[in-house]
């Protein structure tokens, strides 16, 4: 499987940025331009994986504390390319999100991945192979709060190029293996502080729970549960969380 771990973003953001991809393809006179649901920005492109290779992804991941940062989009550039340059929206410097990609390529590179060591330009692509005579320009800042980031999928589904986030982990300012550790132990000081959610089950609970530890592989964690709620959980009848 072809694996990437990206920052994705909100319908907002999308919008803003199917604007300037909609702006760059009405002045192009050829292109393959990126689809809303793919937008995304890439913080490692991890190529090829085994099963197991994605597992040492998802270990590295998950030993990333996570805390929310501001993320502003700010101009339109280009890398030029022999058969059509690459579009894309730039992004503003910015510290936290140098900070995350260090951290996330250091512990990539320790489980063994082969990354890219060119510098980090951080940007999300609007069009590939593009013709135009358009120019990069400066555009009216716009951007969100980065709440999370993804292990993403990228296949092939009926012809379509599909990206699909396996693993995350989201900015609660706790590790998933601290998290998960709290809910094996049902340390109850971290009540409030997170929520354990199980797939198999559509319910979310205190890390207190009494209730049988879940699977790993099934859980997802949020900071409140109005977070959990709004992805279609139902609160636990038995720890009754918030």
């Amino acid at each position: 499987m072809r694996l990437f771990i990206a920052i994705s973003f909100n319908e907002e953001t999308k919008e803003q940025l199917m604007s300037h991809r909609n702006a760059l393809k009405a002045a192009s006179e050829s292109g393959s331009f990126t689809s809303r649901e793919n937008l995304h920005l890439t913080l490692a492109f991890l190529g090829e994986c085994k099963a197991e290779q994605a597992s040492l992804a998802v270990a590295a991941i998950d030993e990333i504390k996570l805390e929310p940062f501001g993320l502003s989009i700010e101009r339109i550039g280009r890398f030029k390319r022999s058969d059509g340059d690459i579009w894309w929206a730039g992004i503003q410097e910015n510290t936290p999100l140098s900070r995350l990609q260090r951290s996330l390529t250091d512990k990539l590179t320790t489980a063994g991945f082969d990354l890219d060591t060119r510098n980090f330009s951080p940007h999300i692509t609007l069009g590939r192979c593009v013709v135009t005579d358009m120019i990069p320009k400066s555009i009216p800042a716009f951007g969100q709060t980065v709440r999370g980031i993804e292990l993403m999928k990228s296949e092939r589904v009926n012809g379509k190029l599909t990206y699909t986030a396996i693993h995350t982990v989201k900015s609660i300012g706790l590790t998933n293996n601290q998290m998960w550790k709290a809910a094996e132990n049902r340390d109850g000081t971290y009540d409030g502080k997170f929520f354990l959610a199980v797939k198999t089950t559509g319910i979310y609970c205190y890390p207190s729970c009494k209730a049988r530890t879940p699977l790993r592989k099934n859980v997802l964690y949020f900071a409140t549960g109005k977070e959990a709620r709004d992805a279609g959980f139902r609160p636990c009848k038995r720890c009754r969380p918030e």
